[in-house]
């Protein structure tokens, strides 16, 4: 990847680690200041009687996000800036990203999913072409499609989030929606973007 589109990969990939780090963020407050609301309010008995299943303790989804998100960011970072060339090094360090993404998505009951987006540029980034690579790109793409509430539920039961939205009047929930699909949003535009940044790399190669 020459120069250019080298340090525009570069720019957008690092705003989308951000942006996913913020997204995550933001369903980990809202999970645990929406617990501490039910309980100042005495809304326990209700919100426990709508959902599907016992919520975790906000302790440790705070705890294990902040954690994984910290360990993504070495991963990250740590190829970034030390350009790996061994192969296999390179491939586990994909498949940590993986694993630490799949289990954030569980963590915060599989609101988001977005993350594993991020990875598959990420993995783009660093891979060499060859069988690995197509394997572990597809499977990133079947990741992001089944991890999804309404599929997973099929067989194990999470809280939905939205049930966490509900307990707030019309405006803050409206707000909170607001942001959830802005957030969402702009994480889809910077994937589009890595991916004609990369598609007109390759056009220029051939050329």
């Amino acid at each position: 990847m020459n120069r250019t589109y080298g340090l525009f990969f570069f720019i957008v990939k690092n705003t989308m680690f951000i942006l996913n780090v913020i997204i995550v963020l933001f369903y980990v407050a809202v999970i645990a200041i929406t617990t501490k609301y039910i309980i100042g309010n005495d809304l326990a008995r209700s919100f426990l009687d709508k959902v599907m299943y016992m919520p975790t303790a906000p302790v440790y989804i705070i705890s294990g996000s902040v954690g994984l998100l910290l360990c993504l960011a070495y991963c990250v970072y740590y190829r970034e800036f030390n350009n790996i060339r061994n192969k296999t090094i390179n491939y586990l360090y994909s498949l940590l990203e993986v694993v630490i993404s799949v289990i954030l998505i569980f963590l915060i009951y599989l609101s988001y999913n977005g993350i594993i987006l991020f990875v598959f540029c990420d993995c783009m980034y660093h891979l060499k072409k060859g069988l690995k690579y197509q394997v572990l790109l597809v499977a990133l793409g079947l990741i992001y499609l089944l991890a999804n509430y309404e599929i997973v539920t099929y067989f194990y039961p999470l809280v939905n989030i939205e049930e966490y939205f509900l307990v707030y009047d019309a405006s803050i929930r409206n707000c909170l929606i607001i942001i959830k699909r802005l957030l969402e949003g702009f994480n889809i535009i910077l994937f589009i973007m890595i991916m004609i940044i990369y598609i007109f790399k390759h056009i220029q190669e051939n050329q």
